[in-house]
């Protein structure tokens, strides 16, 4: 009876180590989750006034977005546009150094309707889909842009440092699309079944997926 014992003690001990990783790793916004499967959609869910383009990144980057889960998202500020570089960390950096940016990076923050639960969408163009998913592919490495903290005037919580958060990302051809979600308060974000990892991965799928459609 002793290696049976021995075994299943064995098994334990690594199910403990596992969990712990785990538990750790989810509420690391420097070591964000790898990029998921999409599902197939019909179409894209934004609210069009006027037909998505990715030639004016305001149509998908809307004011409001209505997902294909019937929730609405409201953008907080005006659309942020500027150089790759001057937006991503580090780690984004190095990432970009082997694939540039062939236009500079469109960012939003988006708040859930409770506001609550803020994500960061950021919208990158590559020269082509292999390009972007070899950026896409250094999410799981911490690559990620720079976290957007909501602006003054929009009535959400003024954040003294740079929350912890979750960043999800998706391609979309040579688009890759990330987005950052934290909690308004600047609180730990949770783990990968909460509430901050499935917003932001909602807002995320539906701009993937308006992209896939747009002009």
């Amino acid at each position: 009876m002793l290696i049976p014992l021995l075994i299943v003690g064995a098994m334990l001990a690594i199910v403990v180590v596992g969990a712990g990783v785990f538990f750790v790793v989810s509420r690391d916004d420097d070591d964000p989750d790898p990029p998921i499967a999409v599902p197939t959609s019909t179409g894209p869910s934004s609210n069009a006034s006027q037909p998505a383009t990715t030639s004016d990144m305001s149509t998908i980057l809307k004011p409001t977005i209505a997902t294909a889960q019937g929730n609405t998202f409201t953008r907080a500020g005006v659309i942020r546009n500027g150089s790759c570089i001057s937006r991503a960390d580090a780690d984004l950096l190095g990432a970009l150094r082997s694939n540039a940016c062939v236009q500079n990076m469109d960012s939003a923050l988006y708040t859930n309707t409770s506001r609550t639960v803020v994500t960061v969408i950021s919208i990158l163009k590559f020269t082509d889909a292999t390009a972007a998913a070899a950026v896409s592919d250094e999410t799981s490495e911490g690559a990620n842009p720079t976290l957007l903290l909501p602006p003054s005037g929009s009535g959400l919580p003024a954040l003294t440092r740079t929350p912890p958060s979750w960043t999800r990302s998706w391609t979309r051809s040579e688009y890759v699309i990330y987005a950052q979600g934290y909690w308004a308060s600047g609180s730990d974000p949770g783990s990968r079944t909460g509430t901050v990892f499935n917003t932001a991965g909602e807002l995320g799928v539906d701009v993937a997926n308006t992209l896939t459609w747009a002009n």
